[in-house]
């Protein structure tokens, strides 16, 4: 964690700090580059350490699912790539269903939250609004393994886990349209993370304008196919609405 508050510690450095993270690169992605890498909390850097700590944090997830009983695919015995009826038992068995996209709008939610919030964390105010608004980033780097990536995949692992407690299976069948949900399979889990991955990788690449465009068009789209999407699936969850519920009945 770093901080440039335009103190002596700032004055001194920024100039190192424009030749280390600058050489070698074209003049216009050189701008900005100094205040960038002085300022603000490094978690956009890609390395083997992030990729290495996002295979253990994905891995780790299906292991723990795995002893806590989930199956590991679709108890018909068939392993489906995707499934397109939300009200077919086979919901929740296979890779990708038609929930698929919240978890896709998981990573595109994900990706704000954690900038934005290393943003206050570090105390950058600096030219924040252009980082949040325009496409980001100039580099790509491949498939966006950062750290930031690894938070927003360890967020999600922990609701994959969580999801298929008890608890959360209980409450499903009792206040929203999946009476008969049992729980994910394992490899659905998995299809569910490599969704909220692509997710973040389209939030970064995209910029904010666009991601919020795209998030609410799969909103309406998953709406008119199935009578489901993200905000329902959170507020039938917390806040139940018996008409809202009737209305999603197949």
């Amino acid at each position: 964690w770093r901080r440039c508050r335009g103190n002596r510690w700032a004055e001194s450095s920024a100039a190192g700090c424009q030749t280390s993270d600058t050489r070698g690169m074209p003049d216009d992605e050189t701008s900005g580059k100094s205040e960038g890498a002085c300022c603000g909390v490094r978690l956009d850097r890609p390395g083997v350490g992030a990729l290495v700590a996002l295979l253990v944090v994905t891995i780790a997830t299906l292991v723990v699912l795995r002893a806590m009983g989930r199956v590991a695919f679709c108890a018909c015995g068939e392993a489906r790539g995707f499934i397109g009826d939300a009200w077919s038992s086979h919901t929740s068995q296979h890779l990708f269903d038609p929930y698929t996209p919240s978890h896709f709008s998981h990573g595109l939610i994900f990706y704000f939250v954690i900038l934005w919030a290393t943003r206050w964390v570090s105390g950058w105010r600096t030219g924040w609004r252009e980082d949040v608004l325009s496409p980001t980033p100039r580099r790509w780097e491949w498939a966006g393994v950062t750290w930031a990536l690894v938070i927003a995949m360890a967020i999600e692992a922990a609701w994959e886990i969580f999801e298929n407690t008890p608890f959360v299976i209980d409450r499903y069948r009792s206040v929203t349209v999946s009476l008969d949900y049992s729980g994910d399979s394992v490899t659905n889990s998995l299809g569910d993370m490599i969704a909220c991955w692509a997710g973040y990788v389209a939030a970064r690449r995209l910029g904010f304008v666009p991601t919020l465009l795209l998030f609410v068009g799969l909103e309406l789209a998953t709406l008119a196919w199935i009578r489901d999407n993200l905000t329902l699936n959170v507020v039938m969850l917390l806040w139940p609405i018996e008409a809202v519920k009737q209305w999603q009945m197949p």
